[in-house]
């Protein structure tokens, strides 16, 4: 048991840092309110979530629903820092329902079922992120086609790279926990 937290605790790690440099993509937390981001980046998990709480419920209905996904998402990593895989649970799930496409919402919802043991829901969630990060390439491949900028085909660029590292990692986990 001891071996499989910290290997969901790595795994998470690892899907929270994929992509546009390690971390910043965290600590931005796309658009989060200026007192959530401090708070993540201070490490203080319940002010985190007060503060991801009220931003959710203050701009539910002006921001992007991706936005806040994201703050479902990086929740579940407060919840797990914590030591409290039910309530990471709850917000992989809220993540889910808010934004369906984010394949980081299924990808921890993955990770936090293989910690509580619950093996095929988490095969589940993994095939689920796998296509939505697959859905998601697509989109990124169109965008980068369609960019009219040396700047904004590198920032698609990086999107893809993020997204084809999300695959990698999804081969990962299925190979970890595979029944042998």
């Amino acid at each position: 048991m001891n071996l499989l937290f910290h290997l969901t605790i790595i795994a998470l790690t690892l899907s929270l840092t994929l992509g546009v440099p390690v971390l910043n993509l965290q600590k931005k937390v796309f658009r989060v309110d200026k007192k959530a981001n401090q708070s993540f980046q201070a490490d203080n998990w319940k002010k985190y979530i007060k503060d991801s709480k009220n931003y959710i419920e203050s701009c539910r209905n002006v921001d992007s629903s991706e936005s806040i996904s994201m703050a479902y998402s990086l929740m579940v990593v407060a919840f797990l820092n914590m030591k409290q895989p039910n309530d990471a649970l709850d917000s992989a799930n809220l993540c889910i329902s808010t934004y369906y496409a984010n394949p980081d919402c299924h990808l921890k919802k993955a990770t936090i079922l293989l910690q509580l043991h619950r093996f095929e829901e988490a095969k589940n969630s993994l095939n689920i992120a796998e296509r939505t990060t697959k859905e998601q390439l697509s989109v990124i491949d169109s965008y980068i086609i369609a960019s009219r900028s040396s700047p904004e085909r590198e920032s698609y660029m990086t999107k893809k790279a993020s997204y084809m590292q999300t695959l990698e990692f999804i081969e990962l986990l299925r190979k970890i926990f595979s029944p042998k």
